[in-house]
């Protein structure tokens, strides 16, 4: 199936850093898509069983085009902490 945009779509990432990384991704989405910081509803954290990594959930976020969705994930790709990313 072809996404249709605009859209309402979520962002998982994955990493090392607990709170600070989960921080630093939500700034990189928001960035990408040059708005305001993303509410407290929208970035959701939870930890791994042995506490090394933690898997953020950010959204859901409005993205208006292909563009926009390449350049969020662009963005939390240069966090070096990133192991993996949905």
């Amino acid at each position: 199936k072809v996404n249709e945009y605009p859209m309402l779509r979520s962002f998982k990432a994955i990493g090392t850093g607990g709170d600070a990384f989960a921080a630093a991704m939500a700034v990189a989405a928001a960035g990408a898509l040059a708005r305001a910081p993303l509410a407290e509803e929208q970035i959701v954290c939870r930890p791994s069983r042995g506490g090394k990594y933690v898997a953020v959930t950010l959204g859901p976020l409005r993205i208006e085009s292909p563009e926009e969705l390449k350049s969020v994930y662009a963005a939390m790709k240069e966090d070096d902490r990133l192991r993996y990313f949905l």
